[in-house]
């Protein structure tokens, strides 16, 4: 009857001209005709598979009978009344296995299609036409080596051919839409292919494996929110990864800063992670180096003073920092004496931040990967444990010397939570050690030595 759901299940193939098959059911390859008796013969209408949760998920069958042969659909539409977008088993719909398109398939809002590594979706042979859309406002979750892709040349695409880096999805036509959200799931690492657009709604990061590498083709911007769920982590190199959203929370899913070191160096960015900023408020930078090297080690970069929708730009690069060899004196509060002395940049990489100026304090998170080389917490005795500050100097500085009372020299920290106050505008970011012989607190210099140094005065 027609409007009255039913199964249909059998050794039959489905033969369609034209109409449309509306399929409810969850869980189960569907059709679920098994096409022994009589093949699939579809050359007209649409199969619709419909959703209705949130949580739910369906599943295309992609091929049927002992050969097995692989289904030439007609046209596809994925709807459904909300997205999944849950972790490890996100899609509202999941290919079982591959299939041929003849005509159109659509991916519409705010419906999620969920491709695995070995899915793929391939172009029909007898004509150049198949055309494959993920509408504004749906979702792709896509996990092949080499992610989605643009047009390929004459022959790429159809199944049985080689197809070395067609990704997921090998349509003659490939439009995916700007305002679409999209995910990285499966296993192992991957690229996320010439395909994704410049600009997404939504970007969420589902491997299945914590350090799995998804590394980004092209520059990327997010304009609504970066989600780490499962696993993953991801590789700009020359690219830029841009939040453009300038809500704080527009990053979720990262493990927060602490000052303990500790980190399961997974789920951040390793490279160039730009935010959109515009209040007086704290954002953190989950950025990092490899998982292999010095690890995860975010930034919080809390903005006192800003006028405007405004962009910063962080990143960690591991490597020797340069070298540092200052004292200086300066007081804290009137009346008081304060001292400074390192020989050393310590740590194994320095923070680098780039974009417009405003006023802000910075916190930089050392991993204990990262190591201090160089301790400046020898002193306990005497108060002069966990004296640490984020010096600031240009871009690309090697002798951070002159840059040692730059922003507050009053406000220290730990190795792994090192303050910087008092700051506007933007270059390196490192901190400096070596002595131990630092400290803001309140001191009386009842006697002053000093020898010549570099032909300078250095007090003892």
């Amino acid at each position: 009857n027609p409007g009255t759901p039913g199964t249909f299940t059998g050794d039959g193939g489905l033969e369609m001209t034209g109409g449309r098959l509306r399929i409810f059911k969850l869980n189960t390859a569907n059709p679920e005709l098994d096409g022994n008796n009589k093949p699939y013969a579809l050359t007209g209408g649409i199969v619709e598979f419909y959703g209705t949760g949130a949580t739910q998920q369906q599943k295309i069958r992609g091929n049927y009978g002992a050969g097995p042969t692989v289904i030439d659909y007609f046209n596809v539409e994925i709807n459904a009344d909300a997205a999944n977008y849950s972790t490890l088993s996100g899609g509202n719909v999941d290919l079982n296995s591959s299939f041929t398109l003849q005509g159109t398939m659509n991916v519409n809002s705010p419906a999620v299609l969920r491709m695995d590594a070995t899915d793929a979706i391939y172009k029909f042979s007898g004509n150049s036409t198949n055309n494959f859309n993920v509408n504004a406002g749906a979702g792709l979750f896509y996990g092949n080596a080499n992610g989605i892709t643009t047009v390929a040349g004459s022959g790429t695409g159809v199944i049985g051919t080689p197809n070395p880096s067609a990704g997921n999805v090998r349509t003659d036509i490939r439009t995916f839409s700007n305002d679409a959200s999209y995910g990285f799931i499966g296993s192992g690492a991957m690229v996320t292919g010439s395909g994704l657009p410049a600009d997404v709604a939504s970007i969420y990061v589902d491997k299945t494996n914590a350090g799995d590498v998804v590394t980004l083709s092209d520059d990327l911007e997010v304009k609504s929110t970066l989600n780490f769920l499962n696993a993953g982590i991801i590789a700009t190199g020359t690219p830029e990864l841009f939040v453009s959203n300038n809500a704080v929370a527009a990053i979720t899913g990262f493990e927060a800063p602490n000052s303990t070191g500790s980190y399961a160096n997974d789920k951040y960015v390793n490279g160039k992670l730009r935010r959109g900023v515009n209040t007086t408020a704290n954002y953190v930078y989950p950025i990092g180096d490899a998982a292999g090297g010095e690890g995860y080690n975010p930034v919080e970069l809390t903005i006192t003073s800003i006028a405007g929708n405004l962009t910063a730009m962080g990143e960690f690069e591991s490597g020797n920092a340069g070298t540092c060899v200052a004292f200086q004196t300066f007081s804290c509060v009137a009346g008081t004496n304060n001292f400074l002395d390192l020989n050393a940049m310590t740590g194994e990489g320095r923070w680098k931040f780039s974009g417009d100026s405003f006023t802000y304090n910075i916190v930089l998170h050392s991993n204990s990967a990262n190591v201090n080389l160089y301790p400046n917490e020898t002193n306990a005795g005497a108060g002069y444990n966990n004296v640490y500050r984020a010096l600031k100097a240009p871009t690309g500085t090697t002798d951070w010397s002159t840059y040692v009372l730059l922003g507050d020299p009053c406000t220290v920290g730990s190795y792994y939570a090192i303050p910087g106050n008092g700051y506007t505008g933007f270059s390196d970011f490192a901190a400096g050690g070596g002595t131990g012989l630092s400290t803001p607190l309140p001191v009386e210099l009842s006697t002053l030595y000093a020898t010549c140094e570099n032909g300078a005065a250095k007090v003892i």
